[in-house]
């Protein structure tokens, strides 16, 4: 069961992207009727809608879970600084009458009356735009702002917009496609519905990247229009103009979801092969020399953005240093325990062996995101997101497959940490979980 929640602004999510493509989909049916409207509890009629939150769909067990915000947002030119999408009651309850739908709206109701509902207009009898059954909660745009009397503003030039930047399926955000949208008498006389798409790099107001004409559905009509196939540009961003009165409802969305990489290598692994003397003299095996972009000595603040709020000696440590940070209390104890796992988690996302879960990008992005809210619990949150994912097993530690040549050569000179003395499961070293890292010395 999806749910379906007002935001009181567009979200985006803290979940990171997965580094393989794969053709499994998953589906999103977002029709504004279940459950909490932030600020005003339940969803119900007159409430402004600026976002919904929804959960996938069950079909595929991949793709249950949390999938993220699409930012809502209604403009109306007689009220160009507020946000006029609203919710309409088209079952018209408590009567389901006619004469129970606020605003005058029986053109709105749903079923229409031939099929014993509020609905009125011929449209809504005829089989290419037969309207039998009931909506429930639809999305105007509120003609007067008025939210004790919902009525949707025929007036040209309002217009529903649709952020999807926002959606993130777990291990997502994912390719995002409108796949179709219920349209609600939209009239004849006013001629076709205009559907707008842009991506990230091409975002309103500059010019669309695809546009897509659906028919009106007519007086009290409905209609499943048909926007986007598989084929289509994925978007980040929906125009929706009814061209006049009317109503939207039950937006789909197809959600292409990659796979997520299942490799990591944890802090104690790159603090244990960063090629350095250790005490017997030895140099240890380096890994990351095959990251090709990052060296220990590099400095913390080079990669990361650390607020002047923080411990000025966070952001001055190296990486390698970085990797050896112990926790503590407040701001700079919380910093210290994400960026130990984060520098392990951009190393991971780097190194050609490492199937990582996160791209380095996404991760610095979540990073600086977290230490920017000055909040220790964001800060633990994706702290342990991300030590999670660096210990889902580290295929360069000690196997042929995908080792650095220094590790091919060291490897049977060196102990690569497979039989250290002070792991939980036998052959985890210091500063590990799950058996992939080395011991100190």
């Amino acid at each position: 069961m999806f749910k379906v929640v007002r935001c009181s602004a567009f979200v985006i999510l803290a979940f990171v992207a997965p580094m393989q493509v794969a053709a499994q989909t998953c589906t999103v049916i977002i029709d504004f009727d279940a459950n909490v409207c932030v600020g005003f509890g339940t969803c119900s009629e007159g409430d402004f809608v600026n976002g919904v939150e929804f959960d996938v769909l069950p079909g595929d067990p991949e793709c249950v879970g949390p999938g993220g915000t699409v930012g809502v947002d209604g403009f109306n030119p007689d009220s160009p600084a507020s946000n006029a999408a609203m919710i309409f009651d088209s079952a018209c309850l408590p009567g389901g009458t006619p004469s129970d739908c606020t605003g005058g709206d029986e053109d709105l109701g749903t079923p229409n009356q031939a099929f014993s509902g509020p609905g009125v207009g011929a449209a809504g009898a005829l089989a290419a735009s037969i309207n039998d059954t009931d909506l429930f909660n639809v999305l105007i745009i509120s003609e007067d702002l008025d939210a004790n009397d919902p009525d949707d503003g025929d007036r040209a030039g309002n217009f529903f917009s649709l952020d999807l930047s926002g959606i993130s399926l777990p291990f997502g955000p994912d390719e995002v496609r409108l796949t179709s949208v219920t349209v609600l008498d939209a009239e004849a006389n006013e001629g076709f519905v205009d559907v707008r798409l842009w991506n990230q790099g091409n975002s309103p107001p500059a010019g669309h990247d695809q546009f897509h004409q659906v028919p009106p559905s007519g007086d009290n009509g409905k209609q499943v229009q048909a926007i986007q196939i598989g084929t289509d540009t994925a978007i980040d961003f929906a125009e929706i103009d009814l061209n006049g009165s009317g109503a939207i409802d039950d937006i789909a969305l197809t959600i292409f979801k990659r796979e997520r990489g299942e490799d990591g290598c944890t802090p104690g692994f790159w603090k244990n092969h960063d090629g350095s003397l250790k005490r017997n003299g030895r140099s240890r095996p380096n890994a990351w020399d095959d990251t090709g972009t990052y060296a220990p000595g590099d400095a913390i603040s080079s990669v990361f953005i650390i607020p002047g709020a923080y411990d000025s000696s966070i952001g001055s440590s190296t990486l390698r240093q970085g990797l050896s940070f112990h926790g503590g209390p407040g701001l700079n104890g919380a910093a210290r325990i994400l960026l130990r796992a984060a520098i392990a988690s951009v190393l991971n996302a780097v190194h050609p062996g490492v199937d990582f879960s996160m791209t380095e990008s996404e991760i610095i992005t979540a990073v600086n995101a977290a230490l920017a809210t000055m909040n220790r619990q964001s800060i633990l949150i994706l702290a342990g997101t991300l030590d999670a994912e660096n210990n889902e097993g580290c295929p360069i530690n000690g196997k042929e497959n995908g080792d650095s040549p220094e590790i091919k050569k060291n490897k049977n000179k060196t102990n690569n940490g497979n039989n250290g003395n002070n792991g939980n499961n036998g052959n985890n070293g210091n500063n590990g979980h799950n058996g992939n890292n080395g011991n100190d010395g």
